[in-house]
């Protein structure tokens, strides 16, 4: 029953639902959705999964795993908002990714 109801509303209920319960349909829907990668567990972490996420919000670089974080995935971080430049690998800080944080650095 909890899982049909996180299911037809996943970014709401997700960090909710134990984990032997949460499916990669739920985390695909929940991301696209807007919910954090915060609570999805590691193993459904997946390429698309993270640029959903990050897609939605730029921040959510920090709960992507190293080994997915790529050039082009950082990059979509930082055109989203540029505080995520914080959650980009030093090895992948370009001069270029760096103009393009500015550009989307927001002050409140």
């Amino acid at each position: 029953m909890i899982t049909q109801i996180a299911l037809k509303n996943p970014s709401k209920y997700l960090m909710f639902i134990p984990e032997n319960l949460i499916t990669f349909e739920m985390c695909e829907k929940a991301t696209v959705d807007g919910c954090s990668l915060e609570h999805i567990p590691d193993v459904y972490k997946t390429k698309e999964v993270c640029f959903a996420a990050v897609k939605n919000k730029g921040e959510e670089l920090c709960y992507v795993p190293e080994y997915l974080k790529t050039e082009e995935l950082c990059l979509l971080a930082v055109l989203n908002d540029g505080y995520s430049l914080e959650y980009v690998p030093l090895h992948m800080k370009s001069r270029e990714l760096c103009i393009e944080a500015t550009k989307n650095y927001f002050m409140l």
